[in-house]
């Protein structure tokens, strides 16, 4: 799910570990990101396909931050030779 959220939104994943259950909005198929690129906050829309899943997992997650941690908290980035960028080369 995180990996379609980051492909589907193009989000950062800087950004994707900082999401709150706040962040959502279901009813209008949006997300809220705060300080994007620029500084500015803006809002990127949910893509169909997962906005189910997404829905369900925010009910079962009783934590403020969106995708929380194992060991509690917020997840961390992970390092250069392991993010999503380099699937593209």
């Amino acid at each position: 799910m995180i990996v379609e959220l980051l492909y589907g939104c193009g989000l950062r994943v800087s950004k994707l570990v900082n999401l709150k259950k706040q962040d959502f909005n279901f009813d209008e198929k949006l997300i809220h990101i705060k300080l994007a690129k620029g500084r500015k906050d803006m809002y990127v829309e949910i893509p169909n396909s997962i906005k189910e899943k997404l829905e369900y997992y925010s009910n079962l997650n009783n934590e403020e931050i969106f995708f929380p941690s194992s060991r509690g908290g917020k997840l961390t980035t992970v390092s250069r030779a392991r993010s999503p960028y380099t699937l593209k080369h």
